[in-house]
């Protein structure tokens, strides 16, 4: 694994939401030589994503190889304490030593690009540039802070990301500001790879996650709204767009030894989304969740279903300013038993007494038997239309997680079928809605590629999970594993005649909590919230 100039080096590139689904048309028709070149070098396999399957969980996952009940990270919002008011996500909403952290307190220098849950960034033995959610009016994006503005410049302005519900429609432009970004993203990691020549390289290029949200009817023959002539029509770009990235791969490729161990992953993977259950409607139809009078904000829930660029920016507005014009509908605690949380796509609380604000369900029996009853009725629940079963699995939070901050996770979770995504928005009335242009939905099946000195050349069998990586990579690089972390080295990708040895650990000294500290004024969280709005990740 030794480097040309004999350190142990490792460079991960993250794919946010590839999909084997899309990457193996391409291989065949020769779209992907740097990636195929991985591949056919090295090992692979599927990489499973967190419950649920949600950016911030997963990626938080990916860095300190925890489960979310560990770290603190469910979504891309957090309650500081049962009950309590949900704010931003942020770096410092997650517990323990990020793999960047641990990397540099060993010594090794980092260089870490845009991967998310990273704002505001700590500081590292080298470089790291924070990814989303930060606000758009930071200068503070970087460590050290100096690289926001040398970035600029050596890129020509630096783009950390691009909501994709900001060009609703536009197939070409949607994909021309796709390429930009990547390539400028590929240029600054060169540039900090020649700069700082770390030790390890991580980088996240989030292009086919933002592609395969709003144009996945295009690229899947089984969805719904599936158009062969118009499939034909837009092939050519997203190809081209897939070639683009592979590029960028390459480039990033090319600033390193060729037995530098590497590592491609996605944090998800993607499935078709046709539909959306309204969970909060749900839960109201089954007389276990109500609603006030909406008020004037009914007026505004209906522009939830145009498709134009302009309505979504007046809805951004609205829901911006209509705290001063109108007061929010919410939900009527004292006849509400559960409810899905706002921002939290695949999950239901119940409305718990002693632990949520207005709690009224008793712990013990009477909450147990609420449990068993929202688990039976959703893996229940079908699509009136041709009766599809709308959910794959329910399962008990306690199932999915463990660790102190496991009060912070829903009662309930759960995974949608393919065609459908989940979402808690207020009043639609009705149960089911076109998901419009965003077609596609994070399924739980990510990727893994692995090459260098010692990695297998053959596929790997299931079982790697995304939690798996932060030990995986110390043990490349013949450093302990915090005792802590829930993943295991992956050793059924390296032969036993690499030399690495088994796994060694060192002792952490473990908190049972952290102090979540909201670290956005109101400004910038209602400029984050529009932003996660424009990325699918808030109603």
């Amino acid at each position: 694994m030794a480097s040309l100039n004999g350190r142990s080096r490792l460079l991960i590139i993250g794919l946010d939401g590839a999909t084997y689904r899309v990457l193996d048309p391409l291989f065949e028709e020769g779209a992907l030589p740097n990636l195929k070149r991985i591949m056919d070098r090295g090992a692979r396999g599927l990489l499973r994503s967190t419950i649920p399957v949600n950016s911030a969980a997963a990626w938080a996952s990916f860095m300190t190889g925890k489960n979310p009940g560990k770290h603190g990270v469910f979504e891309f919002q957090v309650r500081p304490n049962p009950g309590g008011q949900r704010m931003i996500a942020s770096s410092r909403s997650i517990h323990g030593d990020t793999l960047f952290q641990i990397l540099s307190r060993h010594g090794l220098r980092v260089v870490a690009v845009n991967v998310p849950m990273t704002y505001p960034p700590h500081p590292v033995n080298g470089a790291l540039v924070a990814g989303i959610p930060l606000p758009g009016s930071s200068r503070s994006w970087a460590y050290p802070e100096s690289l926001v503005d040398e970035l600029d410049r050596a890129v020509d302005g630096y783009v950390i990301s691009l909501p994709w519900r900001d060009v609703l429609g536009n197939v070409k432009p949607f994909l021309e500001q796709l390429t930009v970004m990547t390539r400028k993203r590929a240029k600054a990691t060169r540039y900090l790879m020649e700069r700082y020549d770390p030790d390890v390289t991580t980088v996240v290029f989030v292009g086919p996650d933002r592609l395969q949200h709003c144009l996945w009817q295009l690229l899947d023959p089984n969805h719904a709204r599936y158009q062969e002539r118009e499939a034909r029509q837009h092939h050519g770009a997203i190809r081209d767009y897939f070639f683009e990235l592979d590029k960028a791969v390459g480039e990033v490729l090319a600033g390193v030894g060729e037995e530098t161990t590497v590592l491609v992953l996605s944090d998800h993977g993607f499935q078709a989304a046709e539909k959306q259950l309204a969970l909060n409607e749900w839960l109201a139809e089954e007389n276990l969740l109500r609603f006030p009078r909406a008020g004037l904000w009914s007026l505004i829930e209906p522009l939830r279903q145009m498709e134009n660029p302009l309505i979504w920016r007046l809805r951004n507005w609205w829901r911006s300013n209509a705290r001063t014009l109108a007061p929010k509908p919410g939900i009527d605690w004292s006849r509400t038993t559960a409810y899905a949380p706002w921002g939290f796509q695949q999950g239901v609380s119940v409305n718990l007494a002693g632990r949520e604000a207005h709690g009224i369900v008793a712990a013990g029996a009477e909450y147990d038997e609420l449990r068993n009853r929202l688990q039976a009725k959703l893996m229940a629940l079908r699509d009136p239309e041709n009766g599809r079963p709308v959910v794959r699995e329910v399962r008990f939070r306690e199932d999915c997680f463990q660790g102190p901050f496991l009060d912070m996770a829903a009662d309930v979770v759960l995974v949608p079928e393919e065609g459908f995504s989940v979402s808690p928005p207020p009043r639609l009335r009705s149960l089911f809605r076109s998901t419009g242009w965003a077609c596609g939905c994070h399924e739980r099946d990510g990727i893994l590629l692995a090459a260098g000195k010692g990695i297998r050349q053959e596929r790997f069998a299931p079982g790697a999970a995304i939690q798996d990586i932060a030990p995986t990579a110390l043990h490349l690089l013949g450093l302990p594993i915090p005792d802590d972390m829930d993943g295991r080295v992956l050793d059924e990708l390296y032969s036993p005649e690499a030399g690495f040895g088994a796994p060694e650990y060192e002792a952490t000294s473990g908190s049972d909590g952290v102090e979540m500290q909201d670290i956005y004024t109101d400004e910038e969280s209602r400029d984050l919230q529009d932003k996660l709005r424009g990325l699918g990740y808030l109603g």
